[in-house]
């Protein structure tokens, strides 16, 4: 067993990670600024003084209620970045302690549990999957409830098991389907052959639910587009375990680490979990998303590699710590291995988080020359940030105007479908999802660039090229380093 002074040691370190997010008040995610400025946009919208009303609605039949609402109702007493810390610092802790209730379910090796922390800040972090964020924990609450219905069915706990995974779709639709299918793998995994129809219900009334969803959504006239699906199948799935730790395509300083932490067991002298086959379900839910899921669906990209997040403290499941019968004893230090890992990911982290802080400043000076509640457009040219060491971080940060004043920019994710507030019919602005991607391809006519008060750009050039043909007058209201304001004037 993990000796009794590592409790105290893991409490410390678990405190110190979810003090990370709290550095700053703009972390390095790259969608966390839209996903706050839904929640914004929710919160005026509840109390009816958004601006923004004849524009956007509150579409509540989605499958991503998941972080969006507490964080709204945190907005009351807290700023937005801070209920969006709030959001995330939660969810890290019940990620830590769902996790651990379900090791001691299935008698794996405390020691481990190291293995649990370093994921939540690797590729679904640093793309700012705030909702998937805050709703994996459920996922794996709810794992907590399939693992002992599996075990021990009965009649209370198959309705419990059944009503949660109902409620799962609209917490998180991604993270229900992965639920749900790591505990139908328990369920059959729990004995020889097929289970009987008793341990399946509860799933199928997931399901049921899943279908009744979706002929609600298609009967109101903006359902989800379901063939818009890329599969993705290439050499790029090799890469999923690395998605554990990394944070962008250029950590590969972390690379080493994550090799440690899969030989940590073998450095332990863990064993193999051979007579509890429960143990292995939620690992094999997670390689056969690795390698069967799509890369993008329902308007979300990165939809296998996100789940790279299940992979180390699903990995830790299947050890059981050694026993008495050992042919030799623990090498010396090991028992520190893993913390001193855990560690160096955490520091890592740490500094980009406060290196970015300081990047971040530009953008601050910026923003604050800017009037509350207007309409703006944002021009990212320049999306890369050296010290997140990512290269697109910079790809939504203009929407942190509209989180912190109020205002709508576009791009807005209030144009995909499945968020909880976007455009009514016929609103939707001409700066798409994929103009964001191409800014600089930017056509003030095409774009309707004469219905923005503002313009935020982001550029280490002089951008005025960009409005050379626009029909209005624009005047450089604010600069600071990268960061570009201008405001449009009178029009012709």
């Amino acid at each position: 067993m993990m000796p009794r002074r590592h409790s105290p040691l893991f409490l410390a370190t678990l405190l110190a990670a979810t003090g990370l997010l709290w550095l700053t008040p703009y972390l390095p995610m790259i969608d966390l600024p839209q996903h706050a400025g839904q929640v914004r946009l929710l919160h005026d919208l509840l109390t009816g003084t958004s601006p923004w009303q004849s524009q956007v609605q509150i579409v509540w039949l989605t499958p991503y209620l998941a972080g969006y609402v507490p964080a709204a109702l945190l907005s009351w007493l807290l700023p937005v970045h801070a209920a969006m810390a709030a959001m995330l610092s939660a969810a890290l802790v019940l990620w830590v302690l769902a996790w651990q209730a379900l090791r001691r379910r299935v008698d794996a090796d405390p020691r481990l549990d190291w293995l649990i922390l370093p994921g939540f800040f690797g590729f679904a972090f640093g793309w700012g999957f705030f909702t998937f964020l805050v709703a994996a924990p459920l996922g794996v609450c709810f794992l907590l409830l399939a693992e002992r219905d599996a075990r021990a069915p009965g009649t209370g706990s198959g309705l419990l098991l059944a009503a949660a995974s109902g409620g799962l779709l609209f917490a998180h639709g991604l993270v229900f389907a992965f639920a749900n299918m790591a505990g139908v793998l328990m369920a059959c995994g729990q004995r020889r052959g097929w289970p009987g129809i008793r341990r399946l219900l509860p799933y199928g009334v997931g399901g049921l639910t899943c279908v009744l969803f979706f002929l609600a959504d298609h009967s109101s006239g903006q359902g989800f587009d379901l063939k818009a699906v890329k599969w993705g199948f290439s050499a790029e799935r090799l890469m999923f375990p690395l998605y554990t730790v990394l944070t962008s395509t250029r950590d590969i300083d972390f690379v080493a680490v994550l090799l440690l932490l899969a030989w940590a067991p073998r450095w332990l002298e863990c064993r193999l979990q051979r007579d509890r086959p429960l143990a292995w379900m939620p690992l094999l839910a997670v390689l056969l998303v690795a390698l069967s899921w799509p890369s993008g669906a329902l308007q979300n990209s990165a939809v296998y590699q996100r789940f790279a997040l299940f992979l180390l403290p699903a990995y830790a499941l299947v050890f059981r710590a050694p026993g008495d019968d050992r042919a030799s004893p623990p090498r010396a230090g090991s028992a520190y291995l893993l913390p001193v890992l855990c560690w160096a990911v955490l520091l890592g982290h740490g500094l980009r988080i406060l290196a970015f802080d300081r990047e971040t400043a530009d953008w601050t000076a910026v923003a604050a020359q800017a009037e509350p509640q207007q309409l703006a457009l944002g021009l990212v040219l320049d999306r890369d940030s050296p010290a997140a060491n990512d290269p697109v971080t910079y790809l939504h940060f203009f929407a942190w105007y509209q989180a912190e004043q109020g205002g709508l920019v576009d791009y807005n994710f209030a144009q995909n479908r499945v968020q909880l507030i976007h455009y009514r019919p016929g609103q939707a602005p001409a700066a798409d999802e994929g103009f964001n991607h191409h800014p600089w391809e930017f056509d003030w006519f095409r774009e309707q660039g004469r219905r923005y008060r503002y313009i935020f750009v982001r550029s280490r050039a002089r951008p005025d090229a960009l409005f050379a043909h626009a029909d209005c007058t624009l005047t450089l209201r604010a600069q600071s380093g990268a960061w570009w304001l201008y405001q449009r004037e009178a029009c012709r």
